[in-house]
């Protein structure tokens, strides 16, 4: 169990990202105001859209190619995901002036200026994230993350203080993406490589469908731009705020496991077994439902608490119980998005036929679309929510029957189970804290709902665990003890 081996890396690489945003955001809400915060919420949407549908080809391409390519083949295969690169952000660039000047002719050109950044430089951002993981350069992979959210973080304090709102956050997202400058050394190879249109060629046709499907970022545009049309900017900020959250600490730590275990399923998937490719898989699948099940659960759990004392006052006293119910709802479609994206459909990517994933997008969003324009109307925030639930419900099922028509992913119904009483276990021990409502309650309730977790999860896993993991060495001479 290699990935397990592994997963430390990577969680630290991921876990201390998400307690920056975790915190980050808290202390944004904090200091600016829901509309503040929906105009944000509105260009990066923007950003995100066009960026994903743009790069989301060159970097999924990356990560199934570079992850099996020879030695000999790796300089020429950088160098044309670089010139690739390039060219591609060059038409994004160009799309992000377009569309927010055909939205808001009168929107100012620094506003223009920072959403396109934003745009491109995440894009590097992930693609240098993607190459690291290929490579298998676990450290630069979460010195990166690391970097990246101190840098965010601090840049975005200094603007909110020196009299920036709108900008600020922005502003400190660009900036915390420009800290892959110092991924050069991923790319040494590609100087004595050459720009080659076949590679091209193999890149475009195995990622185009990837890039289409990224379309599907538009339902999350397309809730925010109802939001705006029928609320106002404050719902829109209201909204992005607590979908924001679950996604920071739910989609971001499920994505630990994923980065971890993809590799060494192409790698099964090129170069081992069938029987190899399913036990990989099966490890797989139990580390993200072991994560994103224990984050949601959390989440819901303290749904009450975190939004009375998470949130600023002028969030809270705008919204009230909505954010509470939007957290719970969010949660769980964060989860199941976080099933799908990162398990589900790497059925379509072992298997070289990501062209399912267009169709799988296509009906996710006219489902959003159509359910989302009548529920936004009559029910607002809260019809945004339920909307964005729904989809992910029906998408995910979609994209496990049809994967299994490829390659039959295993879900491991007992693991599965003990994964889900380490969660019970988990909610009942924060249920038993007092004064929940205040911040060092939830700060103990927090670390105390980790710890029963991490614990019911070592004994009821004691042996996969301690078996195959060099870092548990110490808690299995325990548990043998014991």
């Amino acid at each position: 169990m290699k990935v397990v081996k592994q997963l430390p890396i990577y969680f630290i690489g991921r876990i201390f990202p998400a307690a920056v945003a975790f915190f980050g955001i808290s202390i944004y809400t904090h200091l600016l105001e829901p509309a503040s915060f929906g105009t944000y919420a509105l260009l990066i949407s923007v950003s995100f859209l066009v960026g994903m549908t743009g790069f989301s080809w060159l970097r999924i391409a990356a990560l199934r190619m570079l992850a099996t390519v020879s030695r000999e083949d790796e300089p020429d295969f950088t160098a044309t995901i670089a010139i690739a690169f390039l060219g591609t952000a060059v038409a994004v660039v160009g799309v992000v002036i377009g569309v927010l000047h055909a939205y808001n002719a009168g929107l100012p050109l620094v506003m223009i200026v920072l959403t396109a950044a934003s745009a491109v430089s995440s894009a590097w951002f992930e693609l240098n994230i993607t190459v690291s993981q290929a490579q298998a350069k676990l450290l630069t992979l979460a010195a990166l993350q690391i970097a990246r959210s101190l840098a965010a973080l601090a840049a975005t304090l200094t603007l909110i203080k020196l009299g920036f709102k709108d900008t600020a956050l922005l502003g400190g997202f660009v900036v915390g993406n420009l800290v892959s400058i110092g991924s050069a050394p991923l790319w040494a190879t590609a100087v004595h490589g050459r720009f080659r249109m076949p590679i091209l060629a193999r890149l475009f046709h195995f990622g185009w469908p990837s890039s289409v499907a990224a379309i599907n970022n538009f339902s999350a545009t397309f809730m925010r731009y109802m939001l705006e049309i029928t609320s106002g900017s404050v719902a829109v900020g209201i909204y992005a705020t607590t979908v924001d959250f679950a996604n920071q600490t739910i989609s971001l730590l499920i994505g630990t496991a994923s980065l971890a275990g993809q590799p060494l399923a192409f790698r099964a998937r090129d170069q081992g077994t069938h029987d190899e490719l399913i036990a990989q898989l099966r490890t797989n699948a139990t580390l993200i439902v072991m994560i994103g099940l224990g984050a949601t659960v959390g989440l819901i759990t303290l749904a009450g608490p975190i939004s009375r004392v998470y949130f600023g006052s002028k969030f809270h006293a705008t919204a009230g119980p909505l954010l509470e119910q939007v957290l719970i709802i969010s949660a769980i479609g964060v989860f199941c998005a976080g099933l799908r994206g990162s398990y589900f459909e790497q059925a379509f990517e072992i298997a070289y036929k990501t062209w399912p994933l267009v169709v799988i997008m296509f009906i996710r969003t006219i489902t959003t679309v159509g359910v989302g324009f009548v529920m936004v109307k009559a029910h607002g925030i809260i019809g945004a929510a339920v909307t964005v639930l729904a989809s992910d419900l029906l998408s995910t099922l979609i994209s496990y029957l049809w994967g299994r028509r490829l390659i039959r992913m295993p879900i491991p119904l007992m693991n599965v189970a003990k994964t889900a009483l380490a969660a019970l276990v988990m909610s009942g021990t924060i249920l038993l804290v007092p004064g929940r409502d205040s911040l060092t309650g939830l700060t103990i309730a927090i670390a105390s709902g980790v710890l029963a977790y991490a614990v019911a999860l070592l004994l009821l896993f004691r042996e996969t665990l301690g078996g195959s993991a060099k870092f548990t060495g110490a808690v299995r001479s325990v548990l043998t003890r014991s």
